[in-house]
């Protein structure tokens, strides 16, 4: 009698099992599937965008520093921005020397290019050479028309954009110490704003505190109610006066016409030939004689005539 018992045993026992091909095969593809996407993610952090993304650190373009010709933008400037741009991102060395030229035209590319691999292997010594071939040194800073010892809060300028002006300027200078940058930024300032601060000299210690009083005084309105008004008000009269002298000039001018054009008031008289004479006689007579002399003449040559007579024909 056949074992139907064992078979069944055996027919459930095989059924009852999942087929290890199968199960073989799904595990694979899992896998595999798994590691394509890891190499993904890898190639796509390896073989992104080198210009927003290093490493971790991702960067927008709109952060990059601007190109570099030669003279704009200001190089001390753009070199600060480059150094900030290349610490926020994690760059390595290598990344720095390779980006470094992408950021350069014109006379500054010309320059790069005639560097020495030397000078090009580090960083550095790279931002050395710039330094020294781009930026105005010591000297130039002091002999700039814009340096700390003559830079002046200009007219509307805030106390704040002054400062942070003054305390630029005394970076790039390393002999100016927190001591002479308060002198300086104390002599500066707007005149009126300059006496407010200098009647709590006694409350001052550092820059921050010429700071905080300028900022008083800006706040009240000192400067807009001292110094701009009372230069409005005497240009207000220099106006006022240059108006008044042109009026009496044009004044004198009319005057000295009328004076010229008017017509002399005593008629023309045209003398005879008789006046003449006796006008001539008579002055020779009185230059000759005194009046004493004169009657004594007259009394000689015409011995008929009264004094009276004479002192008529005399004077």
């Amino acid at each position: 009698m056949p074992n139907f018992f064992g078979m069944e045993t055996t027919e459930k026992s095989s059924y009852s099992k999942p087929p290890v091909l199968c199960t073989r095969g799904s595990t694979t593809e899992e896998s595999e599937s798994a590691t394509k996407a890891k190499s993904d993610v890898k190639m796509e952090v390896t073989l992104g965008d080198p210009w927003t993304k290093t490493g971790n650190r991702q960067v927008p373009d709109m952060f990059a520093p601007p190109v570099f010709d030669g003279v704009h933008p200001d190089p001390e400037t753009w070199l600060a921005h480059f150094r900030r741009y290349v610490d926020c991102r994690l760059m390595p060395e290598d990344d720095q020397l390779a980006f470094f030229p992408l950021f350069l035209k014109s006379a500054a590319i010309d320059w790069y290019d005639g560097l020495s691999a030397i000078q090009k292997r580090s960083t550095e010594l790279l931002l050395k050479e710039f330094e020294q071939y781009f930026c105005p040194s010591p000297m130039d800073q002091v002999l700039n028309t814009e340096s700390v010892f003559n830079r002046n809060q200009k007219p509307g300028e805030k106390v704040r954009d002054y400062v942070a002006a003054m305390q630029k300027l005394a970076r790039r200078i390393p002999a100016v110490d927190e001591d002479l940058l308060k002198r300086m930024v104390l002599r500066g300032l707007q005149p009126q704003i300059k006496a407010f601060v200098l009647q709590h000299a006694s409350d001052i210690h550092t820059v921050g505190d010429i700071s905080t009083l300028a900022k008083v005084a800006e706040a009240a309105g000192i400067e807009t109610t001292g110094a701009n008004g009372d230069m409005a008000a005497v240009m207000e009269e220099i106006r006022q006066s240059r108006a008044e002298v042109r009026m009496l000039t044009n004044r004198l001018d009319r005057m000295s016409l009328n004076t010229v054009s008017q017509p002399s008031r005593t008629p023309n008289h045209t003398p005879t030939n008789n006046e003449i004479g006796v006008t001539r006689k008579r002055d020779v007579v009185l230059t000759r004689f005194t009046a004493t002399e004169s009657i004594e003449w007259y009394r000689f040559q015409r011995p008929c005539m009264t004094v009276t007579q004479i002192s008529r024909a005399s004077y």
